[in-house]
């Protein structure tokens, strides 16, 4: 069972339906009861149940367990204040109102041994306007960190090997670990 409104061959609204069985005619609502196919333009539901959901495409999915699978960029907002999860970097990351990135998830990567490995690293930010006046880095292994205050750049950093302090590139204190 099909509509007898639809599209044409040339991609215009028609009431062609004769053409249904050539390919020339494609219905606006088409209803397969030996298959259960069902097919239309615009679909309003007030409830159900929907199962192994998908995109044309196959970019989004929901299995019937529920699971969901996005593949391609996840944003919450056009532009401003939002997050955005991107596949190619691995990353997540924040925005301020200014579009400024004030927040980061992303892995770092290292060799070792003849081994790839990839770590977590977590980066946050405050601006001033659109100057970044602190950042914070934290990796596995180690924090670090600067405040810019006044002229001066003010810098940390928390490892394994203790905390030091630094002003304007120079060191200024260091704890050692032992």
């Amino acid at each position: 069972m099909f509509s007898q409104q639809g599209v044409g061959a040339d991609g215009n609204p028609t009431s062609n339906y004769e053409e249904f069985n050539t390919g020339n005619f494609v219905p606006n609502l088409l209803l397969d009861f030996a298959t259960g196919l069902f097919k239309g333009n615009k679909v309003e539901v007030n409830g159900g149940v929907f199962k192994n959901i998908r995109s044309p495409n196959g970019s989004f999915k929901i299995d019937e367990e529920g699971n969901i699978q996005i593949i391609g960029e996840l944003s919450t907002s056009m532009n401003g204040t939002r997050i955005e999860i991107s596949p190619k970097t691995n990353s997540i990351k924040m925005f301020n109102q200014d579009n400024n990135e004030v927040g980061r998830i992303s892995f770092m990567t290292e060799e070792w041994m003849g081994t790839t490995n990839y770590y977590p690293r977590v980066f946050l930010r405050r601006f001033s306007g659109n100057n970044m006046i602190d950042e914070i880095q934290t990796t596995g292994s180690s924090i670090n960190g600067y405040s810019v205050v006044g002229s001066n750049y003010l810098e940390y950093n928390l490892g394994p090997f203790g905390l030091i302090f630094s002003e304007n590139g120079k060191e200024t204190k260091r704890y050692s670990n032992k």
